[in-house]
Order: C-alpha cells, then sequence, then structure tokens
C-alpha cells in the first residue's frame, strides 16, 4: 500500500508490532494534523474505527490459519487496502 497517510495510520495504529513507541496511542488523534479535520479519514468515531479494522484484520487473519494456508503478501496488502478502503474519507 502506497498511500502516505494509509501508511501513517497504519504505522500508528495498536495493530502494528508491540515494539513500536506507539502502542496504545490512538491512532487519529497521534497524527499531525488530525486526519478527519484533513479530510484523510471519514469522520466515525476513531474508536470504533480502530475496532472495525481490527476485528476485519483478526477475522481475515483467522482463516488462513485455521486451514493452515500460507498468507502471502499479496493477501497480506489486500487486507490492508481492504481496511484503509473502509475509514478513508
Amino acid at each position: 500500500m502506497n498511500h502516505h497517510q494509509a501508511n501513517a495510520f497504519v504505522t500508528a495504529s495498536p495493530f502494528a508490532s508491540n515494539s513500536m513507541e506507539t502502542r496504545g496511542v490512538n491512532p487519529t488523534s497521534s497524527l499531525e494534523p488530525k486526519p478527519q479535520e484533513q479530510g484523510v479519514l471519514k469522520s466515525f468515531a476513531p474508536r470504533s474505527m480502530a475496532g472495525f479494522v481490527g476485528g476485519g484484520i483478526r477475522n481475515a487473519l483467522k482463516r488462513p490459519r485455521a486451514t493452515q494456508n500460507q498468507l502471502t503478501d499479496a493477501r497480506r496488502d489486500n487486507i490492508a487496502q481492504m481496511s484503509w478502503a473502509a475509514i478513508s474519507a
């Protein structure tokens, strides 16, 4: 995914690795200027968006693990693109 606002959102999200210094920070409030004010994110409640995206990612990743199929880079990118499409303005 090469959209710079999307990359900033994913990097600052609680779904990123545990070693990231932004862990536990609300992803939409940690970016400057605020993405909703800038028209990057839809004007939904930030917690609702994070929960929706997180649940979608979790469920999309569950199936390959349950069926012991390999999660390809292409499928991982598709999941990221679908997640961004759901919340981007």
